[in-house]
C-alpha cells in the first residue's frame, strides 16, 4: 500500500459502521440499526473530523443479506456520498464461503480503494486460528497490505487471547482489537510487545457501561474507574501509548434493545457528540497521537 496521504494534523476516528444494517438490532427493534456514508460526513464536518475508518454493520449466518452486498453498499457511498473522508474497510465472514470472499474483494480493488478488512467473530463459523482459515486469510492480506480491525467479546472467537494467537504468528499483518479488547489483562500487557497490535476504545462510554456491568454480575474486581470514562482513556493512553486509537462506534455509541427483558439502555447522553468531546478535552499532543499517529501506524505500517 502507497505511504498515506493523510496529514499528521488529521483527526480520524477509526471505527465506525457505513452500508446495510444492523440485522440483529433491526429484527429485535433496537436502535442503532444503520448510518449512511451522508449522514457521518455531515456529523463529522459539524465536529471536526478529518476522516473516518468505516466498515458495514456485521452479517450473521441468520441474516438475509451477505457481507458482498454490504461491502458494495459501503463502497459505492464512500465513493459517491464520502467526499474522500471515510476509509472503506471491507467486511470478511469466516465462513464456507470465504475463498468467495476473497475473489470478491479481490475484485473489489479493482475498482474501488480498500484501506483493510473488518472481522466480527460472534457472526463467524469458523476461528481465526482455525488453520486452513488463518493461512488463507494470512496470504490474502499480505498480498493486499490490508490492515484488520477485529471486533472482541468476553468469550468465545472473539475472545482476545485467540486474535493475539493469531497476531503472534502472522507478526507482519496490523491488527486492532476493537473495544480496548474488553480490558483484558493479558491483551493490555502483551500487546506492547507486539510491533503489529493496536486497540481502539470505541464507544468510551457504552464500553465502561457494559463494564461497569459486567464486573458487577460477575463478581469481579475493576482495575480502571469505568464510572469515570475520562480517567479510563487516560489510564489507556499511559498504559499503551503507541498503540491506543480512538473511535467512535458510530452510529453504536449506545443501545437500546426494548425486546429486552432487562432495558439495554445505555444513557441517552453517550452521544457520537460526547465520545468527540473526550477526545477534544486530552491534551493535545495526546490527542494527536491516539487520533492520527497511532491510527496512520496501524493502516499503513512504519512511523509517522
Amino acid at each position: 500500500m502507497i505511504r498515506s496521504s493523510i496529514s499528521t494534523d488529521a483527526t480520524i476516528d477509526a471505527h465506525c459502521h457505513v452500508g446495510g444494517v444492523s440485522y440483529g438490532n433491526l429484527i429485535t427493534k433496537s436502535y442503532p440499526y444503520s448510518q449512511d456514508a451522508m449522514d457521518l460526513v455531515r456529523k463529522m464536518e459539524s465536529n471536526n473530523i478529518d476522516y473516518a475508518i468505516c466498515f458495514p454493520f456485521p452479517v450473521g449466518e441468520e441474516s438475509l443479506f451477505s457481507a458482498s452486498l454490504f461491502n458494495r453498499l459501503l463502497l459505492q457511498e464512500a465513493y459517491r456520498f464520502g467526499k474522500g473522508k471515510i476509509l472503506p474497510f471491507a467486511l470478511l465472514v469466516l465462513n464456507d464461503e470465504l475463498d468467495f470472499q476473497l475473489s470478491d474483494i479481490d475484485n473489489l480493488c479493482k475498482n474501488y480503494k480498500i484501506y483493510g478488512v473488518k472481522i466480527y467473530p460472534p457472526c463467524d463459523k469458523y476461528a481465526l486460528n482455525d488453520y486452513g482459515i488463518s493461512l488463507k486469510l494470512y496470504s490474502f492480506l499480505k498480498e493486499h497490505n490490508f490492515s484488520v480491525v477485529v471486533h472482541t467479546a468476553f468469550r468465545g472467537n472473539g475472545c482476545p487471547s485467540n486474535i493475539i494467537k493469531f497476531a503472534e504468528k502472522y507478526g507482519d499483518i496490523r491488527i486492532m482489537l476493537a473495544h480496548a479488547a474488553r480490558f483484558d489483562e493479558f491483551a493490555l500487557e502483551v500487546i506492547n510487545q507486539l510491533p503489529n497490535v493496536y486497540i481502539d476504545c470505541s464507544p468510551l462510554h457504552m464500553l465502561c457501561a457494559l463494564m461497569v456491568r459486567y464486573i458487577k454480575n460477575n463478581g469481579l474486581k475493576s482495575k480502571f474507574p469505568f464510572e469515570k470514562p475520562s480517567e479510563v482513556l487516560t489510564e489507556l493512553f499511559i498504559k499503551l501509548p503507541n498503540k491506543l486509537i480512538w473511535g467512535t462506534d458510530a452510529p453504536c455509541t449506545y443501545l437500546t434493545n426494548f425486546q429486552s427483558n432487562e432495558v439495554v439502555n445505555f444513557d441517552y447522553s453517550y452521544t457520537y457528540e460526547s465520545e468527540i468531546k473526550e477526545l477534544f478535552k486530552l491534551e493535545a499532543t495526546i490527542k494527536k497521537q491516539i487520533s492520527n499517529i497511532n491510527t496512520l501506524n496501524f493502516l499503513f505500517g512504519g512511523k509517522f
